[in-house]
């Protein structure tokens, strides 16, 4: 079963009542999947109903094209008919391609995900293409293509995630034509079973870090997901089973206005970090995980306006410089005010950097125009901050988030500041 199948499908799943099959409607949307299920139930025994709000957990169905599990549901309301018809609707995050085993995917032992920008970032590409020229007649002659799984990458931290890359090829049909394609996916790992949340942050910070690697919106999709205990049995011997899984990301629904150019490098790469960093960044209990979604979710919003897209950001270093603060040791007393805060962003990027990020003539004065624009919007009391200067300011102040974020994690200042100058 690929997700999503179709815009809606029925299922079979045991009733409510058991002992007895009900048929359900699957409808799948950038929240996940919406199940519609009839009863044949009165008015009067939906009323008197004391588990109306009761949401299957899991919820297991047969579909025309196999096992569907769904997980991580809410009750989304009922309806009912005086022809003794009732209907009830449910929410679900999760779909995977699985269910014969009943087993439950809110806890699982790995994940898959396709992330945009990865294998430019990490510098993995399973698709390799040559053209030759016919420099006579300035002509194409010959495309090469050579696809080529390559050995898996290993990163570090405590879910195990690794970088794998695979191809496809399909043959012509008739008149079609032959295809090949290949990806680089994320992967997680865990020999307990572990949250599906865990694992999702994992990929979060992951594709957050892409977004702020080329400043621009990246998105991850999840693919797949695993038990241990769902495994294929195959002439005795246990078979890993990757389940194809369905789990729109939570808060990245929505396209930027912008289609982002398929050219754009990154600010740097995996092979110039710090891998105990990058363990740290990846933690699902990583310290950044709060500020960095606020500031990343400005590149997912195309319909702010400028005011609102720098009260985001400056929420961001705010969080950013307080995490930081934490981090470092250092006294609430020291960390009073939003300058206070950003100060702590700043220090650790350095003079040359910023002078690259900002218009100021110092540091010092860049910060004060930072906190006079923020309170602008914040405080009727307080000189309305003019929607240009919000917009410059959203501007550097995302460019400060994406400096700090290659030097913490081990990128030399020096690359830094260079590549700042042509991004």
């Amino acid at each position: 079963m690929t997700f999503p199948e179709s815009e809606a499908c029925l299922a079979h799943t045991q009733s409510l009542n058991p002992g007895n099959d009900e048929t359900i409607l699957i409808e799948f949307d950038n929240e996940g999947a919406l199940v519609t299920w009839p009863r044949s139930q009165s008015l009067i025994d939906v009323l008197n109903s004391t588990d109306s709000n009761y949401v299957p957990e899991p919820l297991i169905a047969r579909t025309s094209k196999g096992w569907v599990t769904l997980n991580d549901g809410v009750f989304r309301g009922s309806s009912s008919s005086s022809l003794s018809h009732s209907e009830l609707r449910f929410r679900y995050r999760h779909a995977i391609n699985a269910g014969r085993n009943g087993r439950d995917y809110s806890e699982i032992n790995g994940l898959t995900s396709k992330i945009d920008g990865l294998a430019e970032w990490a510098k993995m590409w399973p698709i390799e293409t040559e053209l030759k020229f016919d420099d006579t007649q300035n002509k194409l002659i010959e495309i090469s293509v050579t696809a080529k799984n390559l050995p898996p990458k290993h990163l570090p931290g405590e879910l195990s995630p690794q970088l794998e890359t695979y191809s496809l090829y399909k043959p012509a049909e008739y008149d079609e034509a032959t295809s090949i394609s290949g990806a680089l996916v994320y992967r997680t790992h865990s020999e307990f079973l572990t949250s599906w949340q865990d694992h999702e942050t994992s990929h979060q910070m992951m594709a957050d870090l892409m977004t702020l690697a080329y400043g621009r919106a990246c998105r991850f999709t999840i693919e797949s997901a695993r038990r241990t205990d769902d495994e294929l049995i195959r002439k005795g011997q246990t078979v890993q089973q990757w389940r194809d899984a369905f789990a729109p990301a939570a808060h990245r629904k929505k396209a930027p206005s912008e289609k982002a150019s398929t050219n754009i490098s990154p600010l740097f790469h995996l092979n110039e970090t710090d891998s105990n960093k990058l363990e740290y960044w990846l933690s699902p209990r990583s310290p950044w995980r709060r500020a960095l979604n606020i500031a990343v979710s400005t590149y997912f919003s195309g319909n702010l306006t400028s005011e609102m897209k720098y009260i985001n950001v400056a929420i961001a270093l705010e969080s950013l410089g307080y995490s930081i603060g934490r981090c470092l040791s250092s006294p609430k007393s020291q960390l009073r005010t939003f300058n206070d805060q950003l100060r702590q962003v700043v220090r650790l990027v350095g003079e040359p950097t910023m002078s690259i990020i900002t218009k100021s003539s110092t540091t010092d004065s860049w910060i004060t125009e930072a906190g006079n624009a923020y309170n602008g919007l914040k405080h009727a009391n307080r000189k309305a901050t003019d929607w240009r200067v919000a917009d410059e300011m959203a501007k550097q102040g995302l460019a400060l988030i994406r400096a700090w974020t290659a030097i913490e994690l081990g990128v030399d200042a020096e690359v830094v500041h260079d590549r700042l100058r042509i991004h």
